[in-house]
Parts: structure tokens; sequence; C-alpha cells
């Protein structure tokens, strides 16, 4: 499993990514969720995320009964 993101290496509050997981090079599709860990770092709407804070939070997605996780830094 691995995360995909679309955006800044080292994103900004206020910045964007765009994220998909993929497994064995495809992108998994079905029912998503993703969340971050606190859940008020950044606001999700589907799978684009705006982060809203900085510091550092773990970004979890779950698509069916895969999942993968990576922990976000964020600048002001």
């Amino acid at each position: 499993m691995e995360l995909d993101i679309l955006g800044p290496e080292e994103p900004r509050v206020g910045d964007e990514w765009t994220v998909w997981l993929r497994c064995d090079g495809a992108t998994l599709a079905g029912a998503m969720r993703l969340f971050f860990d606190p859940p008020d770092f950044a606001a999700v709407d589907v799978n684009v995320v705006t982060f809203i804070q900085a510091g550092t939070a773990t970004m979890t997605m779950q698509v069916g009964g895969y999942s993968a996780s990576t922990d976000v830094t964020v600048s002001e």
C-alpha cells in the first residue's frame, strides 16, 4: 500500500493535497475514508485535503480493507 499525493512536498497552512491509495500500481476505488489525527489539523473533502493549522499530524486513508498512513508536517 502506498499513498499517492499531488501537492507541495513541504505544505504550508492553506495548501491543498489530492490523495489516492495505490496497491500494486493500481489506484484503489470504492468507499474511501481520509482522516487526520488530530482531526482539526486539515479540512477533508473526499480525497482533497486543505491544511488549516501548522504542526505535525498522522494522515490515514482507508479504501475497503486497505489502509496506509503517513506523518505530515505543515508550516505557517
